[in-house]
């Protein structure tokens, strides 16, 4: 599922409950200030206070949720230009959480490792090329031969001018 609280306003933060039915009630609409009142520091800590929001929420879940064969696939979002630098650049953070040891050790060769900690952000993937690359590994760690694997394919599939128009 997609969560948008990483997303601006980056406030209010809503509270981690033990049962998401207690918010079923909706709250009274609380007043956003102004982009323009909000100090360019504490909007860069609203923002890592979503961020620290959004992890606890997902490590949560996962932990409270997950089964011993999911497998869990976290997309990130690019720096919001707001509180970020332009060297900053646009990558997004992916990590593929399982449980499943040697499914893990495929990813090793796309540059994944192990942890949310990472000491280089090279190599880094296209989400285009993730589809090629989380099916080449499914079938490498469940599938009948793994020695007849689908192509990677790192940028995706290209559809030819001709088709794309139609």
């Amino acid at each position: 599922y997609i969560t948008q609280n990483s997303h601006y306003p980056w406030m209010p933060i809503p509270e981690v409950v033990d049962d998401w039915r207690t918010l079923n009630v909706l709250a009274p609409d609380q007043e956003v200030p102004s982009d323009d009142d909000i100090e360019h520091q504490t909007r860069r800590m609203n923002y890592f206070n979503s961020i620290d929001y959004e992890l606890t929420m997902l490590v949560d879940y996962i932990l409270r949720e997950g089964e011993t064969d999911d497998i869990f696939v976290l997309v990130g979002d690019h720096q919001p230009p707001r509180v970020s630098r332009r060297d900053d650049g646009w990558d997004t953070p992916m990590h593929i959480i399982s449980r499943d040891q040697d499914l893990m050790d495929t990813f090793e060769q796309y540059g994944f490792g192990e942890g949310l900690q990472i000491d280089d952000i090279e190599p880094s993937i296209h989400h285009e090329g993730f589809y090629s690359m989380f099916v080449r590994s499914l079938l490498e760690t469940y599938g009948t031969d793994p020695t007849n694997l689908p192509h990677y394919r790192p940028e995706g599939v290209i559809i030819p001018t001709n088709l794309a128009k139609e």
